[in-house]
């Protein structure tokens, strides 16, 4: 899940979990924070350590900590919605509140 939306690989996934709708489009945000905020410190420690296993050299590691760093500072933590025209981004109180009434 580099460059792009996420949506193509929770798709399948939301399709058939046992999820209220627009539970997914409300985690993601957090789960892809804790997601960049790992991969901040693993390309830090490879940068550190000198690590290029698997990248041609360090600039590969530097940029990988760079899209993280970004990530976390909020240059890419707007998301699209990962069903196009269902519920997407915070529901509305009116939402949460019927979604808690219908139960899981």
């Amino acid at each position: 899940m580099h460059p792009g939306t996420p949506a193509p690989c929770w798709r399948p996934t939301a399709r058939t979990a046992r999820c209220r709708p627009g539970e997914i489009d409300r985690a993601l945000p957090a789960l892809l924070d804790f997601r960049h905020a790992i991969n901040a410190v693993y390309y830090a420690q490879r940068l550190l350590r000198g690590d290029t296993t698997g990248v041609p050299d360090q600039a590969a590691n530097a940029a990988r900590l760079a899209e993280a760093r970004r990530w976390l500072v909020g240059a890419g933590a707007v998301l699209p919605p990962v069903f196009d025209g269902e519920a997407g981004g915070q529901p509305a109180q009116q939402d949460v509140e019927e979604e808690l009434e219908a139960g899981p």
